[in-house]
C-alpha cells in the first residue's frame, strides 16, 4: 500500500511537472510574439515620424521646413536624402543652410546623390550664374560629410559632366584632405577652365607643397586669364619661394593677374622684404621685371630708382606703365624717355602695365 502510494506521488509530480513546462515554453513563445509587434510598431512609429518631416518640407513656412531639415538630420535614416537635396534647390536661405546641415550629418549615404546633383541644368541657361546657389549648397553638404566623401569625389574628378567635375575639386579642397592633392595637380590639365579654377582653389586650400610647380605651370602658360589669376593668387598662399620669381614676371601680366601677383607678393614678408631691398640697392635686373609692384606700393623717394631702371633697361610697355600711372615724376620720365627712342607720348601702346596705379597696394 505504502509502495502504491509513492508512486501515485511520483505520478503525479511528473506529471505537474511537465505541465509546468508547457506552461513555460507557451509564455516565451507568447513573449516572442509580444516583441516583435512592439518592434515593428516602433519601426512602424519611425516611419510614420520620418514621413512626417518629410512632408513638412513642403510646409509653407520656412521656419517649419527648417525644422524638419534638423530633424532629418539627426535621424540620419538615408530616406530622407532625396527629399532634402530637393529642399537645397529651394529659394530660402535658411532652408538651404538647414538641408545643407542635415545631409551633412546623414553622412556616407547621401554622397552619391549629391555627387549627381551637381548636374543642374538651370545653371546653365542662359544669363545664369555659375555655380548656382543649389550647386554650391550641394558642395558645402559634401565638404560637411568629410572623410568619408573624399574617395567618391576622387572618381567624380573623372566624371563625364564638368559641373560634377567642378563640384568635386571644389569640395575635396573644402575637406581639405591630402588624398585628393595628386588627383587634383592631375586635373589642372582639364579642358574646362572652370574645372581647372576649382582644382586650383583646391589645391590652395590643401596647401600641400606637392602642388607649388603645377601652379607655376599654369601661371605661365594657361591661356585664360581668370586661371593665371586664380593660380597667382593660390600661389600666395604657399608663401613658397619657388613662387617668387614666376610671381614677380606675373606683374605684367592682365590687370586681374598682376593684382593677385602684388598680393601674393606683399603678403609674404620675406617675399615683400626681398623687393624692398633690391629697390633701395637699385638692382635694377629685378625692378625692371616688379615695377608695377614698385608703382602699386608707391613708396615715397623711389622714383629715382624706378627712373633709373627705365632708362637703363627700359622697355614701351615700362614707359606705357610709368606714363598712365598718376606719378608726375614717372609721367615725366616715361615722356623723356619716349622722345629720346623716337615716340610720342600720345602713341606709346602696351598692354602690361599700364593700369598700375601709384600707390593702390599700400
Amino acid at each position: 500500500m505504502v509502495v502504491a502510494l509513492r508512486g501515485i506521488m511520483f505520478q503525479s509530480i511528473t506529471e505537474y511537472s511537465n505541465r509546468i513546462k508547457q506552461c513555460l515554453v507557451g509564455i516565451t513563445f507568447l513573449c516572442f510574439i509580444v516583441f516583435g509587434l512592439l518592434v515593428s510598431a516602433s519601426a512602424s512609429g519611425q516611419t510614420d515620424e520620418i514621413n512626417q518631416w518629410i512632408a513638412a518640407l513642403k510646409d509653407p513656412d520656412w521656419q517649419v521646413r527648417v525644422s524638419a531639415a534638423k530633424a532629418l538630420g539627426d535621424t540620419k535614416d538615408p530616406r530622407a536624402v532625396e527629399p532634402l537635396i530637393v529642399a537645397l534647390k529651394g529659394t530660402e536661405f535658411h532652408v538651404q543652410e538647414g538641408a545643407a546641415e542635415a545631409l551633412g550629418k546623414i553622412g556616407a549615404p547621401a554622397v552619391e546623390s549629391l555627387i549627381l546633383s551637381l548636374k543642374d541644368p538651370d545653371s546653365l541657361a542662359p544669363g545664369a550664374i555659375f555655380p548656382s546657389r543649389f550647386q554650391s549648397r550641394v558642395v558645402g553638404a559634401l565638404e560637411r560629410i568629410g572623410a568619408p566623401a573624399v574617395d567618391a569625389l576622387i572618381t567624380a574628378l573623372k566624371d563625364p559632366d564638368w559641373q560634377v567635375r567642378w563640384g568635386a575639386a571644389v569640395a575635396l579642397g573644402g575637406i581639405k584632405d591630402t588624398r585628393a592633392v595628386e588627383y587634383l595637380i592631375t586635373t589642372l590639365k582639364d579642358p574646362n577652365s572652370r574645372v581647372v579654377r576649382g582644382a586650383v582653389g583646391a589645391l590652395g586650400a590643401i596647401k600641400d607643397p606637392r602642388a607649388v610647380d603645377p601652379l607655376i605651370e599654369k601661371l605661365k602658360e594657361y591661356l585664360y586669364v581668370d586661371v593665371r589669376r586664380s593660380a597667382a593668387c593660390t600661389l600666395g598662399e604657399f608663401k613658397d619661394p619657388r613662387a617668387v620669381e614666376p610671381l614677380i614676371a606675373a606683374l605684367r601680366d592682365d590687370g586681374r593677374v598682376r593684382n593677385c601677383a602684388a598680393w601674393a607678393l606683399l603678403n609674404d614678408p620675406v617675399e615683400a622684404d626681398v623687393l624692398v631691398r633690391a629697390l633701395r640697392e637699385r638692382n635694377l635686373d629685378v625692378i625692371v621685371k616688379a615695377y608695377p609692384l614698385f608703382i602699386m606700393k608707391g613708396e615715397p623717394g623711389s622714383e629715382d630708382a624706378l627712373i633709373q631702371a627705365l632708362n637703363s633697361r627700359g622697355s614701351v610697355e615700362m614707359a606705357t606703365a610709368f606714363l598712365n600711372s598718376g606719378n608726375a615724376k614717372l609721367k615725366e620720365a616715361a615722356q623723356q624717355w619716349a622722345a629720346a627712342h623716337g615716340y610720342h607720348s600720345t602713341t606709346l601702346f602696351g598692354h602690361w602695365g599700364e593700369n598700375a596705379s601709384w600707390g593702390s597696394k599700400k
